[in-house]
Order: structure tokens, then C-alpha cells, then sequence
């Protein structure tokens, strides 16, 4: 009877230890699960955002508003993500440009603050679809590649609407 006794703590002692383990395993020795994003491809430029265990999960890292943090930029300022010569990305703030330009948005709103001096910019995210920029330089709406997400106003469906806006 002591002996099935003895080997009964001896078999809790030893589940005791496993388990005290796997719930004190550091973060790096925990596998994570591939990102689901509900079925859907997204692809995240600047990586995605980590859960408090540190997995990857379906929100994309903004350099402009990091998560947890307060903003970088003030509420009349615009953020600019630029990358750097070794591959990382720094952000920077700039007073916001007075606006110029006519109506007629491409998603129905309000075009009345294009900013037709800022570049053609294509985004964060990896899309191509063809778009219209007005280049100040040329003084001409002249077509680029866009992203899909991100950018600035200076971004229109058709080189007419370009035209309209920036008075060309």
C-alpha cells in the first residue's frame, strides 16, 4: 500500500512539474498561430500588430499611430513614412500644406481639399492600380501606380477628374 502510495505523488509531482512548465514558458518558446485575417490575403508593409502574448494578428503596424501609444504627429500636421538606406522606416511630421482644387472625389466626398503640389505617393499597401496625380513640376495630371491604401489626396480615378480638380 506505501508503495502505491509513493508512486502516486511520485506520478502528481511529475504532471505537477510538466505543467508548471508550459505555463512558465517564455513567450519566444510558444508557437503561434499563421495570422488569420478571416480567409483574406493582407499584406501588412510595415509588419502586423502583436497580441499580448506576443502573436502576430490581423492589424497592420501604422508608423504614424503606433499601437499603444499617442500619435506622432499633432492635429494639424501631416505624417510622412519614409524608408531608411538599411531597410527600416522612420516617420516625420510636417506642417499641413493649404489646400487647393475643385470638387468631385472618386469615392463621393468632397475634393475641395486636394492638395495638387503634394506627390504621387503609392501607398503602404502593394496593389497596382493605375491612378492620376497633378505633377506641379510639368504643370500636366500625369498617370502613376497606387497602392491601394494609403497615399494623399493627389490621387485620382480618371486624368479628367485630375484635370478638374487641380484646374489644369
Amino acid at each position: 500500500m506505501v508503495h502505491l502510495f509513493s508512486l502516486a505523488v511520485i506520478t502528481l509531482a511529475f504532471i505537477y512539474a510538466i505543467e508548471s512548465a508550459v505555463v512558465k514558458a517564455p513567450v519566444a518558446a510558444r508557437a503561434c498561430s499563421p495570422v488569420n485575417c478571416h480567409g483574406k490575403t493582407k499584406t501588412c508593409p510595415y509588419g502586423y500588430q502583436k497580441s499580448k502574448d506576443g502573436c502576430d494578428i490581423c492589424k497592420c503596424n501604422d508608423p504614424c499611430n503606433p499601437q499603444g501609444k499617442a500619435k506622432l504627429c499633432g492635429p494639424k500636421e501631416r505624417c510622412h513614412v519614409e524608408k531608411k538606406a538599411d531597410g527600416t522606416f522612420g516617420t516625420r511630421c510636417d506642417a499641413a500644406k493649404p489646400k487647393k482644387g475643385g470638387k468631385g472625389d472618386k469615392k463621393g466626398g468632397d475634393k475641395s481639399k486636394v492638395d495638387c503640389t503634394a506627390p504621387a505617393v503609392t501607398g503602404m499597401c502593394r496593389a497596382a492600380h493605375k491612378r492620376f496625380h497633378y505633377n506641379s513640376a510639368t504643370k500636366a495630371c500625369q498617370e502613376f501606380t497606387y497602392g491601394g491604401c494609403g497615399g494623399n489626396s493627389n490621387n485620382f480615378n480618371t486624368k479628367a477628374e485630375c484635370e478638374k480638380a487641380c484646374k489644369v
